[in-house]
Formats: C-alpha cells, structure tokens, sequence
C-alpha cells in the first residue's frame, strides 16, 4: 500500500470517491468547488492505494491564500479494508510510504468536519 498526495492527474479519481455517510462528508461537487477556491489542493488530499486502487482518502482544508493547510476536513476508508493491521508502536512509516501487510486497521468508514488542528 502506497500513500501519497495527488496531483491534478488523480482528480477524476478523487471526484469518483464513493460517498455514502449522510453527514460530513465531502461530495464531488464540493470538492471541485473548494479545489477551484484554493481551499482543497492536490498536494493537500492523500491517498493510499494500493495497484492503482485508492482504499482511503485524506483531506485537509485552507484558506484560499494559504501556504499550508489548517484543518484536516475529511478522512475516509473503503469499507473492504482489513482491519487488524498495524503501524510500527512509534507511528512511523517506510521513507517510500508504503504500510505493512495487512492494511491500515481501519475496516472503512469516515470521519469528517473540519475540526481546527492545534499544535502541541
């Protein structure tokens, strides 16, 4: 598995994301609108995929001047995820990014609304 950010080459892809919460969730229509405000970027929405197949998207949201992000807006998994996999106890990540073997620990689902993140 394979996460990364995206470029303008994935936005069909990220549009196509299936949308199935009935609250906080981020719609095709919103995101176009938002990405066209400068307010979702490409180099501010992740994915993991995995053969070309994205299992998961992350979103973080700006303000349209912005040099970062400043909240995390929605972060979603497809429900055919494994669950039971895990991350290294220190939380850190292969330099190329990839997971180990046995997903995420996440078996789908979202959680999403733009909850201000606030350092340390």
């Amino acid at each position: 598995m394979l996460i990364r950010p995206t470029t303008e080459a994935d936005l069909d892809r990220i549009l196509a994301w299936p949308v199935t919460e009935p609250v906080g969730v981020v719609p095709a229509g919103r995101y176009r609108e938002e990405l066209d405000r400068h307010q979702y970027r490409p180099e501010w929405t992740w994915i993991a995929e995995d053969d070309g197949r994205i299992l998961a998207r992350a979103i973080w949201w700006g303000f349209g001047d912005a040099a970062y992000p400043l909240v995390l807006d929605c972060v979603s998994a497809d429900g055919s995820l494994p669950a039971g996999g895990s991350l290294p106890a220190d939380g850190s990540l292969p330099a190329d990014g990839s997971l180990p073997a046995g997903g995420s620990g996440h078996g789908g689902g979202s959680v999403c609304g733009r909850a201000a993140l606030r350092p340390g």
